[in-house]
């Protein structure tokens, strides 16, 4: 589970900074999937960030805890992001 953790978490933050890298909206089913892993973690940050705090002070083993802070760090991160996402405000065009 803590591997998983820590996967599903790299994996958000990736989707999360993916508009960083392409900047057109694509038609393509896998870019479109990426996308929509992205706002679910934009989304669900505070759940997310909360549940895997929980699990790492569960953790049976000092691999799995760490794994699990990892995930909470990373999680962090996407925290940060969807604050800058969506308080900052919008550049001009």
């Amino acid at each position: 589970m803590a591997v998983t953790s820590l996967v599903f978490a790299g994996a958000g933050l990736l989707a999360v900074l993916m508009p960083l890298v392409f900047h057109t909206s694509s038609r393509h089913i896998t870019i479109l999937l990426v996308g929509l892993l992205g706002l679910s973690q934009l989304l669900g940050v505070p759940l997310w960030f909360a549940a895997f705090t929980l699990f790492a002070f569960l953790a049976p083993t000092r691999e799995a805890r760490r794994n699990l802070i990892f995930a909470v760090g990373i999680e962090a991160v996407i925290g940060v992001c969807a604050l800058v996402h969506w308080f900052a405000p919008a550049a001009p065009l």
